[in-house]
C-alpha cells in the first residue's frame, strides 16, 4: 500500500500543524506530507489522511491549477484520502460543492465532518457524514508534571504578516472581531502568560514542529488556559486541561457545546473560579477517531458507520455518529 500522508502548511497559524502532529501521534511515526491548498500539484501516491479548514488562503492558487488544467478539488487520482475532520468554509464551497466534487466525496463516504455546518452542506447533497470532531481531540497526554501556568492564547484580532506574497494571501482579519480581553478578570490576566500561535516561519516543516511540542507541552501540564482557538481548546479537552473558550459564533465551531464557551453575553455570570472549570470527557471522540484512522493505515479502506459502531461496541443512547 502507498504511504500515509498528512497535510503541510505555510499558514501563519501554527495550530494548523497541531492536526497532522495528532494524525502522527494516532500512526506512530512521521508521515508524508502533502501541501493542503495544492492538492492539484501531487504526483507520488499516498492514502491522506485529509482533515482541516480546506482553501484558507488568497486565489492565487487557483492560477497555478488552472495552468496545470487540474482543479482545486477534488485531488488528483493518486491520492486515496481518508476524510476525518473535514470543515468547508464559504471560500472553499466554489470548489468542494461542485458536482465532481460531490461525486468524490461519494465515493469516499463516509465523512467525518469537522463541525455541524459542513456536516449538513454535504448531507443534503446526498454524501454519507458522520460528525468526527477534528483529529486534535484524538490527542494523549504523555506529558508532564502538571503546572499551575494559566495561558491566554491568541484573544486578540489575528496579527497578520503583511511580508510580500504571504501578506498577499494571508486571511485579512475581521472588523468586527469581538473584543475578548475585557472578559477576562484582571486577577486572572494578572497571573496568566500571554501566548499565541502566529508564526512566519512559511513551509520549515522542522521549526513548524518544534513550536507545536513546545505549545502542545504547555497545554498538557497547565493549571488552565484561555483561548478563542479550536485548536486550543480541542487538545485541551483532550489533554485533560480545564479550558476557557472565548466565542463569537463562529460556525466552524458548531457541534461543541460541551467546551466551556462563554461569549459577552454569558461572561457576566461566569465565575472564573478556577474548580469549577471541568475537563469534559471526550474519551468516546478519541476513540472512534483512532479507530477510524487505524483501519485505514492497516487496511487501505475506509471505515463505515457499521463498522465504527460494531468495533466500538457503543450503545444506541451513546451514538456520536447521529450528531446533526
Amino acid at each position: 500500500m502507498h504511504p500515509i500522508a498528512t497535510y503541510k502548511y505555510t499558514t501563519t497559524n501554527i495550530g494548523d500543524d497541531f492536526q497532522s502532529f495528532a494524525v502522527e501521534q494516532i500512526v506512530g511515526q512521521r508521515t508524508e506530507k502533502v501541501a493542503r491548498d495544492r492538492l492539484y500539484s501531487q504526483r507520488t501516491p499516498v492514502r491522506l489522511v485529509g482533515n482541516c479548514w480546506y482553501f484558507v488562503t488568497r486565489p492565487w492558487d487557483t492560477v497555478w491549477a488552472r495552468l496545470t488544467g487540474r482543479p482545486l478539488f477534488p485531488p488528483p487520482a493518486c491520492v486515496q484520502p481518508l476524510y476525518i475532520g473535514v470543515s468547508i468554509g464559504k471560500r472553499a464551497q466554489r470548489w468542494m460543492l461542485t458536482s465532481e466534487a460531490i461525486d468524490h466525496f461519494r465515493e469516499c463516504e463516509p465523512v467525518g465532518c469537522r463541525d455541524l455546518h459542513t456536516l449538513e452542506l454535504l448531507r443534503t447533497r446526498g454524501v454519507e457524514t458522520w460528525f468526527s470532531g477534528c483529529p486534535t481531540i484524538s490527542l494523549e497526554n504523555v506529558w508532564g508534571p502538571s503546572t499551575d501556568d494559566i495561558y491566554i492564547v491568541d484573544i486578540d484580532p489575528p496579527v497578520q504578516d503583511r511580508r510580500g506574497l504571504r501578506g498577499l494571501t494571508a486571511n485579512l482579519p475581521s472588523r468586527h472581531s469581538p473584543d475578548f480581553r475585557g472578559l477576562i478578570p484582571p486577577k486572572i490576566r494578572g497571573r496568566a502568560t500571554e501566548i499565541s500561535h502566529f508564526t512566519t516561519v512559511g513551509n520549515n516543516q522542522e521549526r513548524r514542529y518544534q513550536m507545536v511540542h513546545k505549545l502542545i507541552e504547555k497545554y498538557a501540564t497547565a493549571r488552565l488556559v484561555i483561548t478563542s482557538r479550536l485548536h486550543v481548546a480541542l487538545p485541551c479537552a483532550a489533554l485533560g486541561t480545564p479550558c476557557i473558550m472565548l466565542y463569537d459564533g463562529d460556525e466552524r465551531l458548531t457541534g461543541y457545546d460541551f467546551l466551556h464557551r462563554i461569549d459577552e453575553r454569558t461572561a457576566k455570570n461566569f465565575s472564573w473560579r478556577l474548580e469549577d472549570v471541568s475537563v469534559p470527557d471526550v474519551s468516546q471522540f478519541r476513540r472512534r477517531i483512532r479507530a477510524v484512522v487505524r483501519h485505514f493505515v492497516q487496511t487501505g479502506r475506509v471505515m463505515s458507520l457499521t463498522e465504527m459502531e460494531e468495533s466500538l461496541n457503543c450503545p444506541e443512547s451513546d451514538n456520536l455518529l447521529a450528531a446533526a
